[in-house]
């Protein structure tokens, strides 16, 4: 019986460790229920985030893919604008070439117009010498007219008065033949100066 008592003691003994190692497991276990509860709540948190960076994923991917359209027609813009640079480029040489030639043209044109400035200084100078040639022209023609009107027509219209006195005297006819002569003469010499004084005219008109 002593062993048998002893036995129940022990027992008794092994019980009790049983009831203190069931004491701790269930503080263990409610423990881990708490720190499941935690990980539930943290779990749930993670699906929302998840949720969330699903959606954000899914916005970045729609903005990419508009990126990717804009990027691409920055590039066909970019290779435009190159093509439209270099067009621009090819212009702008020929420009330079133009401008180049048109300053070369200008200065040749200085130079003409330097030249047409001096000749028309001469020009000048020379059409003031002939204008006052031809005022010197004038002035001997109408002196000329005067002479011719009032000297040589009156001497005419003497001769001519004359010429009827000649016819009856033979004698007087003679000597009137020979004074005629000489206002022939004379009338030729006077439109020879006259010709001349024209022709003078002419050349400086």
């Amino acid at each position: 019986m002593k062993e048998v008592k002893a036995d129940v003691e022990i027992l008794k003994a092994d019980v009790a460790e049983l009831k203190a190692e069931m004491k701790e497991v269930k503080a263990d276990v409610e423990i881990l229920k708490a720190d499941v509860a935690i990980l539930k709540a943290d779990v749930a948190i993670l699906k929302a985030d998840v949720a969330e960076l699903k959606a954000e994923l899914k916005e970045v991917k729609a903005d990419v893919e508009i990126l990717k359209t804009e990027v691409a027609e920055l590039k066909t813009d970019v290779e435009f604008l190159k093509t439209e640079v270099a067009v621009l480029k090819t212009d702008v040489e020929f420009l330079k070439t133009e401008v180049a030639v048109l300053k070369t043209d200008v200065e040749f044109l200085k130079t003409e117009v330097a030249v047409l400035k001096t000749d028309v200084e001469v020009l000048k100078t020379d059409v003031s010498i002939l204008q006052t040639k031809v005022e010197v022209l004038t002035v001997d023609v109408r002196n000329i007219k005067i002479f011719i009107e009032n000297d040589v027509w009156v001497d005419i219209r003497k001769v001519a008065e004359g010429h009827s006195d000649l016819s009856r005297n033979f004698h007087n006819a003679i000597k009137s033949t020979n004074e005629l002569e000489m206002l022939t003469i004379r009338v030729g010499a006077l439109e020879y100066d006259v010709r001349e004084l024209k022709e003078k005219c002419l050349v400086a008109g």
